[in-house]
């Protein structure tokens, strides 16, 4: 018939072990949603492999890219008023420069 154990706890015991098991092969091969990468997640159903993966994820999701006011750079904002690709805007002239120097060529 069934297997049969010596007392409750060892019933018990058993099928905890069988649980452990299951809910650890639902979180081995996990893929990143954002990098792509394979992880081993802490629970099941964990989306990003790792914390930059989940910050990365929320400011695209959050704010989305945008065109930089200065060299029109495409960027993704580090936060919500940010309007210019850096933070020196010496180097968005630059790049503004740049760009103008290879469209008069």
């Amino acid at each position: 018939m069934g297997q049969s154990y010596c007392s409750k706890r060892c019933y018990q015991l058993h099928y905890d072990a069988i649980d452990k098991q299951a809910r650890a092969e639902a979180r081995s091969g996990l893929t990143c949603q954002e990098c792509g990468g394979t992880f081993d997640g802490a629970r099941a159903g964990q989306m990003f492999c790792s914390k930059a993966c989940t910050r990365l994820a929320m400011r695209k999701r959050t704010w989305g890219y945008r065109t930089c006011r200065v060299c029109d750079s495409r960027f993704l904002p580090n936060h919500k008023d940010q309007v210019q690709c850096s933070t020196d805007i010496m180097e968005c002239v630059g790049r503004l420069k740049e760009r103008i120097r290879c469209l008069a060529a």
